[in-house]
């Protein structure tokens, strides 16, 4: 996490410039990194009490996360990209999910499955993607979309 002081200051000059031309700025709250899983707390603070603060919406991604994490790692499933920084395809999915609820009001259909996952398997994050769409889609299982959901919606 950076300096609080510095978040608030260059959010709220985004928003500003967000609000001047009439866009509605989200804030997207974001996850912890997996080896420092104690600073989600902290940031959901700070993201609850920027958004507060600048009248703005809260997209609460990292909460839905931390919250998540546990049953969906029972289930075999892993939010992080293997550097344990980034988001693998489910936590993109789960993000996706959040921006929706938080932007609609409302969660996309319930047969919803499809992802695409263009990282090249056992590659480090510095490594090209993949880049041919059509054969990078995975559906996910249904009890990772069940539990996908069923977080999203307690927020």
């Amino acid at each position: 996490m950076g300096d609080e002081q510095d978040t608030i200051v260059n959010a709220g000059r985004i928003i500003e410039l967000c609000k001047k031309v009439g866009t509605k700025p989200v804030i997207f709250e974001t996850w912890a990194e997996k080896r420092k899983p104690e600073n989600q707390q902290e940031m959901n603070r700070r993201y609850r009490e920027l958004a507060a603060s600048q009248n703005v919406l809260l997209a609460p991604i990292g909460e839905v996360w931390s919250a998540a994490m546990e049953e969906l790692s029972d289930l075999g499933t892993d939010l992080y990209f293997h550097d344990g920084e980034h988001a693998s395809a489910v936590g993109d999915y789960l993000v996706a999910m959040v921006l929706t609820r938080t932007i609609t009001g409302k969660l996309p259909s319930e047969n919803f499955v499809e992802i695409f996952d263009f990282v090249i398997p056992d590659s480090n994050y510095f490594i090209p993607v993949k880049e041919d769409v059509e054969d990078e889609t995975v559906m996910l299982p249904n009890d990772v979309v069940e539990t996908i959901r069923k977080y999203v919606i307690a927020q």
